[in-house]
């Protein structure tokens, strides 16, 4: 028996035909029967047609009369086409450097050849390999695409390559320092690190640009003579560097100097101020020289300031650093005088003071000075300017016409009875500077029509002259203390001393014609004939609450017996105390023989 193949293919769903040679010819029967080693591979049917059902192998016989045959048979699974690829990514944004994997997937799933390649339209941004893994080269856009080996179906993914971010590490200047005149300008480099840094923009600041300014180029302009900081900035992380800038003032050569007064006049030992006036005012260098040609008559400090050393004349110059040029004064030294008269007034050297300092005298051929009066605070005679720093012991006394006195800033002092019974004297104004009342000698006593006007003291003055309800005071800084130094005379009604008063001067509340004087417990010293020819019936409010307080106020008396009420009706004087105290006032001698004691609620 011999089958006419001994092996066939076959793919899976078709079929083959078999035949099968009987020998010899002659046989008796020649029927031939067939079967299949697998029937889930291939069956065979009674005419040798072999079905291929499934991949893999069967071997069909073919028997007759006990004799065989066999063919082995291949199946072959039937061939499935691609249809279509896809990618997991259409589009894909890479940075330089970096890589990702892309993925295929062949459809259907049962495709018989699933091999793809890979490409790149533009290798110099993107590569791919094998396994679809793209690279980014560098910044750019390119196209992978994706083949199947069967179909030549393909599908693609857009890929954008970004440039790697290098980010700035620091930023410097090409100078540390600049130094500029006005007007000048200079432009900074700024060099920002590492030189492939993505952002490389900076900024520009000035701290101060009133001396300095600076553009978006780094161009410095001087403004005016000062230092200022130039700083530039990465907008990229913020780094810094600083110049310093200093500007010079613009050099303006000196053109020439000015000395006032061209001549002056002083006594021996005494001083004065010149002053110079350098042309232009806005000259660079305006430094100058003093100097005297005669040193023995007057000498020169570095500020201008000259002293009288003897009589004769020196000539006293300023001379410029720059250009060396020259101005002066004639200074004529004379003698002081101890005594003069000037304008209407006369004048004597102010004792405790040099011999260029003088005070207002009475007029010692005794004549009365009438009218409104002036006081000046300087006063030029025989050529030398006097400073005026007081009025003088009884300068004013028993002036009956006199009317009004202003004294000038500058002045210090007002002697003892400087304006004693000037009867018909209306008004003085006191200056800011006036620091000290005679307070042991009555100043403005018998003065009844006199209103006195004070001007504010100047800030951080210590002693000073000053108003309160009418009343004159003296503060005194070195001491702390608040001196009433005069009531007036026309004054009426109450009278309540300023609170903080620590004396009362001498015959300060003298020829009152008040009702009623409050007398605070500040208050630790009364001088001698304060209550003098009061108008009476009179009220004392006096305020002191222990024995050692009231016994204090006359400890320091010089004279307490002149302590008195001359002239006053004591039987009309009353006293009221605080309550539990009327026996510490009533064993003191001096209010004991008053009109009577009562203690107040």
């Amino acid at each position: 028996m011999t089958v006419t193949a001994s092996r066939i293919e076959i793919i899976e769903g078709e079929s083959a035909v078999l035949s099968a040679s009987v020998s010899p010819e002659a046989a008796s029967d020649r029927a031939v029967a067939w079967s299949s080693s697998d029937r889930s591979v291939a069956t065979v049917d009674k005419a040798g047609t072999v079905h291929g059902l499934r991949p893999g192998t069967a071997t069909v016989t073919a028997t007759a009369e006990g004799k065989s045959g066999t063919c082995a048979v291949t199946v072959k699974a039937k061939a499935i086409g691609v249809t279509e690829v896809t990618l997991d990514k259409t589009e894909l944004t890479l940075t330089e450097g970096e890589t990702e994997t892309l993925t295929a997937t062949v459809r259907p799933d049962n495709a018989n050849n699933r091999k793809v390649t890979w490409s790149s339209d533009k290798t110099e941004v993107a590569t791919v390999d094998g396994a679809g893994r793209v690279t980014a080269v560098k910044a750019g856009e390119a196209v992978v695409t994706v083949t199947t080996e069967d179909g030549g179906r393909t599908a693609t993914c857009a890929v954008t390559v970004k440039a790697k971010t290098v980010s700035v590490t620091e930023v410097t200047l090409d100078r540390a320092e600049l130094t500029l005149t006005e007007g000048e300008t200079e432009t900074l480099t700024a060099t920002v690190k590492p030189d492939n840094a993505d952002n490389r923009k900076v900024t520009w600041s000035s701290d101060k640009t009133e001396i300095a300014t600076v553009d978006g180029a780094g161009k410095v302009t001087a403004v005016k003579a000062g230092e200022a900081v130039v700083t530039v900035t990465t907008e990229d992380g913020g780094k810094t560097a600083t110049c310093k800038v200093t500007v010079k003032a613009k050099v303006v050569p000196v053109t020439g100097v000015d000395v006032k007064p061209w001549s002056v006049t002083i006594g021996a030992n005494g001083t004065t101020k010149l002053t110079c006036t350098v042309a232009p005012s806005n000259a660079t260098n305006r430094n100058v020289r003093w100097e005297s040609d005669n040193p023995s008559v007057a000498t020169v400090d570095s500020d201008g300031n000259v002293r009288a050393v003897s009589a004769g004349v020196a000539k006293v110059s300023a001379v410029t650093e720059d250009g060396g040029f020259r101005s002066g004064c004639t200074v004529t030294v004379k003698e002081f005088s101890s005594g003069f008269e000037v304008g209407g007034l006369f004048y004597k050297t102010a004792k405790g003071y040099s011999m260029d300092f003088v005070e207002v005298t009475g007029n010692p051929g005794g004549g009365k000075y009438s009218g409104d009066v002036v006081v000046p605070g300087t006063v030029e005679y025989d050529g030398i300017t006097y400073t005026v720093k007081g009025v003088g012991n009884r300068a004013f006394e028993g002036c009956d016409d006199l009317r009004k006195v202003t004294i000038s800033e500058g002045i210090y002092k007002i002697g003892a009875y400087a304006f004693y019974y000037s009867g018909n004297l209306e008004r003085v104004i006191l200056p800011s500077t006036l620091e000290n009342i005679d307070d042991s000698n009555p100043v403005f006593e018998a003065c009844s029509k006199l209103e006195i006007i004070t001007t504010a003291p100047r800030e951080g003055q210590e002693n000073y002259c000053y108003l309160y309800d009418k009343a004159l005071y003296m503060h005194v800084g070195r001491t702390e203390r608040e001196i009433l130094s005069w009531i007036p005379e026309k004054k009426t009604g109450t009278v309540v001393i300023k609170e903080g008063t620590t004396k009362i001067g001498y015959s300060s509340i003298r020829r009152t014609n008040v009702d009623k004087i409050v007398i605070p417990e500040s208050v630790k010293s009364i001088d001698v004939h304060t209550f003098v020819s009061c108008k009476t019936p009179l009220e004392l409010e006096l305020n002191w609450k222990t024995k050692e307080d009231v016994d204090e106020i006359t400890t320091n008396m010089s004279d307490p017996s002149s302590f008195s009420f001359n002239g006053t009706d004591r039987s009309a004087v009353k006293v009221t105390v605080p309550k539990g105290t009327k026996s510490y006032y009533e064993s003191h001698w001096l209010w004991s023989n008053l009109g009577g004691i009562e203690e107040r609620p």
